[in-house]
């Protein structure tokens, strides 16, 4: 019998002689065989009928594989092109290119009933939004996160509607902020170091662990006046041998225009400590999250102070506007202060701490006369 007479009949040689092979293509091109069941003593019409059952045998078993295979596909297909994949792809570019960890938790918690084209959705999650029993500035977070994402979606050339374009929330009141005494500086500072030599140590058994960093963490907020989202971007190169210290705004993405100079002694020193051994492009305060931490850890202690007279207690920020009303009280020109505080415009300066009592009217009349 001829091999080539019988189209994709193979023969192998073995130990027990020729074995004799059936191939047929798959869809993709890859060969399936299968043993023919030959005797040399068989006629080579008994031959040609055996090959033929076994081809039969090898297309009938192929062609479900090949239609399920289509259709895997086809619905893999339908599922990439479903507007929800469509919204969770745009979501995470955004991310990509915009936003931190952090805040990347926030925008999908945000946009978890949204989506790009659906008007109505979009006005129905919106509102649920608006009608959540949380504060106002929570609010004003989330829909600013959502004009920006749909923005962002119109500058790619999607003709998507903006939902949170016409939205109006109730406006800003003013900031009521209590602002720490030199005292309580000096006492939330101890608090950190005294903190810190806790976690340095462990009764029993010493043990070797990184400098965490909480009260230079402190320091650097009752010096500089920076945001506590600023100082935990700082890197170990930020700071030179002059003592003046380069500061970075995660929201605009930007480096200050000024150099802030630390006129505490301990700044460096702790930061020598601190850095020793490290990259100069590595965080001072090592992650994100370790930073999020002595976050939490100083607002813990500063709850301890409980509130003044008028309600108000203590928070990380207010340290930023204590450095602020020092420098009014010392004639810091406005400019200057909106500068050192990296404010987008003098406006917000001057909304934010310009404010003037009875005692400030009164001088600056004494000061015409």
């Amino acid at each position: 019998m001829k091999k080539q007479s019988i189209e994709g009949l193979r023969t192998r040689k073995t130990v027990n002689g020729l074995r004799y092979l059936m191939s047929v293509k798959r869809p993709d091109g890859k060969e399936v065989m299968q043993t023919v069941p030959i005797d040399p003593r068989d006629s080579e019409a008994t031959i040609k009928c055996k090959c033929e059952a076994v081809r039969a045998e090898l297309l009938a078993r192929i062609s479900p594989e090949a239609t399920t295979k289509e259709v895997s596909e086809t619905s893999a297909q339908e599922c990439a092109n479903t507007p929800e994949a469509r919204m969770h792809e745009a979501i995470e570019q955004y991310i990509k290119i915009h936003l931190r960890p952090s805040s990347a938790i926030v925008l999908r918690r945000v946009l978890k009933n949204f989506t790009i084209d659906d008007e109505k959705a979009n006005d129905a999650a919106l509102q649920a939004i608006i009608e959540r029993d949380v504060k106002d500035s929570s609010k004003r977070t989330w829909i600013a996160y959502i004009k920006a994402f749909y923005t962002w979606l119109r500058e790619r050339g999607l003709s998507v509607r903006n939902p949170a374009c016409d939205v109006k929330l109730p406006p800003k009141g003013e900031p009521r902020r209590r602002l720490p005494t030199d005292e309580e500086t000096e006492r939330i500072i101890s608090i950190a170091a005294r903190i810190e030599h806790m976690k340095s140590t462990k009764l029993g058994a010493p043990r070797v662990v990184d400098h965490t960093g909480l009260e230079l963490f402190c320091r650097l907020m009752c010096c500089t006046g920076a945001r506590v989202s600023t100082i935990r971007a700082l890197k170990c190169c930020d700071l030179d041998r002059n003592g003046l210290l380069t500061l970075y705004n995660v929201k605009s993405q930007k480096r200050y225009d000024v150099r802030i100079p630390c006129n505490d002694p301990e700044i460096p020193k702790l930061w020598k400590d601190l850095a020793s051994g490290r990259s100069p492009s590595e965080l001072l305060f090592f992650s994100e999250v370790y930073g999020m931490r002595l976050t939490k850890c100083l607002q813990g202690q500063l709850q301890n102070f409980g509130p003044d007279e008028n309600g108000e207690n203590i928070s990380c920020h207010s340290f930023r506007h204590g450095v602020a009303s020092k420098m009014l009280r010392a004639g810091v020109p406005i400019e200057t202060i909106s500068k050192i505080l990296d404010h987008s415009t003098i406006a917000i300066t001057l909304s934010t701490y310009a404010r003037h009592n009875d005692s400030q009217i009164a001088e600056a009349f004494a000061a015409i006369k």
